[in-house]
């Protein structure tokens, strides 16, 4: 007997965990859909968010790399030579063999000046007027200046190369930002698209059942003889009719949640249920948006980061502008040394008499370089229309598209705000009038196409509403795609 209760506890158990684990994983295999759970989805790992990392990087790179080129390094060069001529004259020797030992240090300045140090080691041998002479020495140190008094004077142009990557880095983030707000205000067209499906699924429903309801309401008055076969017919024409409308939204339905587990990869395979949210609910924060961009209380600059983008794009070209105008420059530079050193026989000899016997020398020089070349002023032409072209056709294609956004939105909106006071009005008439032809159609004051001709009018009319209400909030957050900081509390999510 112990051994039986034993068993049944144990199945017990296992079928509870059973039904424990089932329940889990359809759990787990449901997401819970509204605004606030998909935008908290899309901004852990939006897709996007690997083209936008990939371009910042790139751009943060670049913008090391030029305050790299202003770093430091450590020269060294070991050289050995020989040579077996004859010399032509005993005033003109052969060098050799020779050997060159130095160990330096390089930094290139912003202001385009550059320095190096380093110490030295030569040693050599040749046939002099008065003998052979071995192991010629000299060891000592050098300090040089190298400063640009023309193309790069201050180092202007490497300020304006760091500046330009400076600007494409802001230009990068900028873009970044406006790609999420995009990728959120396109995503939640699509949640309210599926909440104007539910909607339309929701009302053609209650016309299916109400049509059920007739169908059998006109057969039992045709076996009463107070219908015929064509209203039968009729009825049952309006059933299959309001059941196909229902296909079509679940086939719609389909379309938009495959849209968006196209949009958030992570849904793809769980079924997705809609929270409570609805157009009635939002109705109120929605009057408010349309009223504040129609009325355009708010400064449209101050509310849109294209605006910043524009600013940075114009910045962008008026530094390439600046620097192409260099392209075909000459360029002078100024050199200067300076040596200390010591000469004598061998390392030992020179290094033992460097202290008494060191001496200093100097040497300044000016080098100019002057480009020849007809086709540098041609490049340096090309390279400024380049930059102006493209920059000047996004600008120019950004200030349109917000200027008609704006003046778009407020018109549309305007139209549309119009349009749905008098949709809901018509519905609600519509809906008075349907009850009062019901009542006479159970009284048999009217026939039954005059009933089903109210039932489509107002059917329609509540779907032409639904549909309003969609295009309007699509409209607002078409707007939010330009206007991104706009000041609406549909837009602060």
């Amino acid at each position: 007997m112990q051994t039986i209760n034993m068993l049944k506890l144990s199945l017990s158990l296992t079928l509870g965990l059973q039904i424990a684990t089932i329940s889990q994983a359809e759990t787990d295999a449901t997401f819970t859909a509204n605004e606030s759970t998909l935008l908290e989805l899309a901004r852990k790992s939006p897709p996007t968010q690997l083209n936008i990392e990939l371009s910042q990087t790139v751009k943060a790179l670049n913008l090391e790399l030029e305050e790299a080129k202003f770093g430091s390094q450590v020269t060294g060069a070991a050289n050995y030579s020989s040579s077996r001529e004859s010399p032509i004259s005993p005033f003109a020797p052969i060098f050799s063999p020779a050997q060159d030992l130095s160990v330096g240090y390089q930094r290139l300045m912003p202001k385009g000046l550059a320095l190096s140090s380093a110490i030295f080691a030569e040693k050599i041998s040749f046939d002099g007027p008065t003998g052979p002479i071995d192991d010629a020495t000299r060891i000592g140190w050098r300090v040089g200046a190298e400063i640009d008094l023309w193309k790069n004077l201050w180092g202007r142009l490497d300020k304006l190369s760091y500046e330009g990557k400076e600007i494409d880095l802001e230009v990068s983030k900028l873009r970044g930002v406006m790609a999420k707000k995009d990728f959120e205000m396109s995503l939640l067209k699509v949640y309210w698209s599926l909440i104007a499906n539910k909607e339309s699924r929701e009302l053609t429903q209650n016309l299916v059942k109400s049509a059920k309801r007739q169908l059998n309401q006109t057969r039992a008055r045709a076996r009463d003889g107070a219908s015929d076969a064509g209203d039968v017919a009729r009825s049952r024409a309006l059933v299959k009719s309001r059941e196909s409308s229902l296909l079509f939204f679940d086939y719609q339905r389909e379309l938009l949640e495959t849209q968006l587990k196209t949009l958030l990869p992570e849904l793809s395979t769980q079924d997705i249920i809609l929270a409570g949210e609805s157009f009635t609910k939002k109705e109120e924060e929605m009057v408010q948006c349309m009223a504040k961009i129609v009325t355009g209380t708010a400064e449209p600059q101050s509310q849109s980061s294209y605006f910043d983008l524009i600013a940075l794009l114009e910045k962008a070209e008026a530094n390439a502008n600046a620097q192409a105008e260099w392209t075909d420059s000459m360029d002078i530079k100024l050199k200067g040394q300076l040596q200390n050193s010591n000469a004598d026989q061998g390392y030992g000899n020179t290094l033992s008499g460097y202290s008494e016997d060191n001496q200093f020398g100097n040497a300044i020089g000016i080098e100019i370089s002057m480009p020849l070349n007809p086709s540098l002023s041609a490049a340096k032409k090309t390279q400024k229309r380049i930059a102006n072209l493209q920059k000047k056709a996004e600008v120019d294609a950004l200030k349109a598209r917000l200027m008609a956004d704006f003046d778009k939105t407020k018109t549309s909106l305007q139209l549309l705000g119009k349009a749905l006071e008098t949709q809901t009005g018509a519905a609600n008439d519509l809906e008075i009038s349907l009850k009062t032809t019901t009542r006479k159609y159970q009284q048999a004051r009217v026939d039954l196409n005059s009933l089903i001709l109210e039932q489509d009018s107002y059917f329609n009319s509540r779907l032409v509403e639904i549909d309003t209400k969609q295009q309007t909030i699509h409209l607002m957050y078409d707007f939010f795609k330009s206007y991104n900081r706009y000041p609406c509390g549909i837009n602060q999510i």
